[in-house]
Formats: structure tokens, C-alpha cells, sequence
């Protein structure tokens, strides 16, 4: 009996063997050996299995950034000789205008400048071009085609006559108006004063009329000097009992205040983006080089120093190195400038 089941056990063994059985093998290596294919067998059919790749994140794109034409507008869009124009553009970058070259300064309201038209110019339509710089193009994005027509604006000149003075001087003031060799030493003096401008502007708000009192001599007269033709002058003469006190038009930085030869007791104030104002012919000075000056702030007092008839303010405006009527800035903001900017003296 015994033996039979043994018999009986072992054939069974036997037939397992020869017929084939379905399962499933688990691998003797430790966990950290093991392979992670998993192999099934079924009869003598062997069919290995990997696993899926794991999908890879998709990595966020930055967005596409959008570029916008530039904005550029100069006002006044009328002008005359003499005159100049505030000009504003959305990015930074170069102004060119009537041949030159203009940086542009930052400001709260975005890139801005002013433009001089010359005293001799013509009537005429000029283009005023915005280009970028080297740096303006690696920190903008700028678009040559959506951006072509709005890199440009144009201001028209239209014709302007300036009125005649003759004046008659003594012996000793003719010969002060010989002196070319002291004269051209105040002029380096001058030119030196304008040789490190501040970029940003110093203003704010409306300029204020220096000082009041009764305008002798007006901008861009042609002057006769005893009989001779003299030169432009390119300023404006207000005359005023010696003494009266004469403000800062604006806030600024004092670059200039001496006594120099045919001016006189002259102070230059810088205002940024390379405007000044300055004043002669006074009888004190009030400040000295390196002053922060504010809007109103005394400067000095009314006299008749250097070459003069009497008492009076020689008051000049200088943009980019161009003599500027001043009588633009009085009582107005350039920010606020429109579309035309006419004389409102008589002349």
C-alpha cells in the first residue's frame, strides 16, 4: 500500500514536469539588486516585459513678450527761429533732428529732450527721428515693422522777423568791444561752465519770469553799435531799478558765478538735459558754483556791470549749446506745452 502511493506521488511529480506549469519566478537577489523586468513563462513561450518610460515634465515657457510700437511726440508741433521743442518718447535711445544727434534723458513721464532751432533757420518741415542706442536695443524689444512709423514725428518753422536796435555807446565801451583776447577768455569760461551737464532733468512745474520790470531789448534783435552792425542778440534785457532782487526761474545747480569782462557779474544755472539759463550784468552775487538752487531763491541783484547803458538783467537761455528765446519758459511748463508756442511780448 505504502509503496503504491509513493509510486503514485513520484509519477505525479513526473507528469507536472513533462505537461509544463504557468507561474511566476521571484528573483533570489536582495531588493536593491534586483532587475525590474519581470519575465513570464508559459509552456516553453518566454516574453520579457519593461516598463514604461516616465513622462518627463513639460518645462514652463516664458511668455512671448509684447512688443509695442514707440510712442514719440515733440511739442510745440509750431515753432519759429530761435525757439525750441520738448520732445518725449517711450524708450530711451537718440533723437536726431536738423542734422545732429540728441540723447535723451529719463525721466517720470518716460525719455525726454529739447530740441534748439536756430536763430538763422529757415521755414521749413523738420523730421524728428528716434534711433536706438546699443543699450536701448539689448534691454528693449523693438519691432522694425510695427514700430517704422512711429519712430518718427515732424515740427513745422514758420517765418519770423526780428526787429533792428541801434545804440549809442561811449569811447570807452567801444573799446571794451575790441578787447577780442579778454573776450574770448570768457567765453572759455562760458563754454567750460556747459561742458559736464547733469542728464536728468532738475525742473518741475512752470518756470518763473526772473524778474519784472520793462523788457528794453528783446530776443534776436539785430544790433547797430554806434552806426556798425554789432550781432544778434540773443537774449533779453529787463530793465529794473538797481538793486532788485533776481530769482532762479527754476531748481537747478549753480555752474557759473564771476565777474567776467563784458558781462559783468554773471550766474549760470543748470537745470538738466543740458538747459541753462544764465544772468549778467549784475551788481552782487548771491551764490556761488556748486549751489543747489531752488525755484524762486534769490541769485542776485539788478546792476550795470560789464558792458552796459544802466541798470537792467541780461537774461539768456542756452539748449544744447543754442542760444534760446527765454521768453518760452516764462510762467510755463514744457510738459505741458501745446501745439503752438507764440510770442506773448511785444517787440
Amino acid at each position: 500500500m505504502r509503496k503504491s502511493i509513493l509510486v503514485f506521488i513520484v509519477t505525479a511529480i513526473i507528469a507536472l514536469g513533462i505537461f509544463g506549469i504557468s507561474g511566476r519566478f521571484t528573483s533570489t537577489q536582495p531588493p536593491d539588486q534586483q532587475e525590474t523586468e519581470i519575465i513570464t513563462i508559459e509552456a516553453d513561450h518566454e516574453e520579457t516585459v519593461k516598463p514604461t518610460k516616465p513622462v518627463e515634465p513639460i518645462e514652463a515657457q516664458e511668455p512671448v513678450p509684447q512688443i509695442k510700437p514707440i510712442q514719440l511726440s515733440v511739442k510745440p508741433t509750431v515753432s519759429y527761429p530761435g525757439d525750441t521743442v520738448f520732445v518725449q518718447a517711450s524708450q530711451d535711445g537718440m533723437i536726431t533732428f536738423n542734422g545732429k544727434e540728441y540723447k535723451l534723458s529719463s525721466a517720470s513721464s518716460g525719455h525726454i529732450t529739447f530740441l534748439p532751432i536756430s536763430i538763422d533757420q529757415k521755414p521749413s518741415e523738420l523730421v524728428i527721428q528716434w534711433i536706438p542706442t546699443e543699450q536701448s536695443e539689448a534691454t528693449e524689444e523693438i519691432d522694425e515693422d510695427i514700430s517704422k512709423d512711429s519712430r518718427q514725428t515732424k515740427v513745422t518753422i514758420k517765418e519770423k522777423s526780428f526787429s533792428t536796435q541801434y545804440l549809442i555807446v561811449t569811447e570807452e565801451q567801444e573799446k571794451m568791444r575790441r578787447n577780442t583776447k579778454k573776450i574770448e577768455e570768457d567765453q572759455k569760461k562760458f563754454w567750460k561752465a556747459l561742458s559736464n551737464p547733469i542728464e536728468e532733468p532738475q525742473f518741475s512745474g512752470a518756470f518763473l519770469q526772473p524778474l519784472e520790470g520793462r523788457f528794453s531789448t528783446m530776443f534776436g534783435y539785430t544790433r547797430y553799435v554806434n552806426g556798425v552792425l554789432s550781432s544778434r542778440h540773443l537774449a533779453i534785457d529787463i530793465a529794473a531799478p538797481d538793486g532788485t532782487p533776481i530769482i532762479a526761474p527754476a531748481n537747478g545747480k549753480v555752474v557759473l558765478a564771476e565777474s567776467l569782462y563784458l558781462s559783468g557779474n554773471r550766474v549760470i544755472i543748470e537745470h538738466g538735459i543740458e538747459l541753462y539759463t544764465y544772468f549778467s550784468n549784475l551788481s552782487r552775487l548771491d551764490v556761488q558754483v556748486g549751489d543747489e538752487v531752488k525755484k524762486g531763491d534769490v541769485i542776485g541783484l539788478v546792476g550795470s556791470t560789464g558792458f552796459s547803458t544802466g541798470p537792467h538783467l541780461h537774461h539768456a537761455v542756452y539748449v544744447h549749446g543754442y542760444a534760446i528765446n527765454p521768453e518760452l519758459f516764462f510762467g510755463s511748463n514744457p510738459f505741458e506745452w501745446g501745439e503752438e508756442k507764440k510770442s506773448l511780448l511785444k517787440e
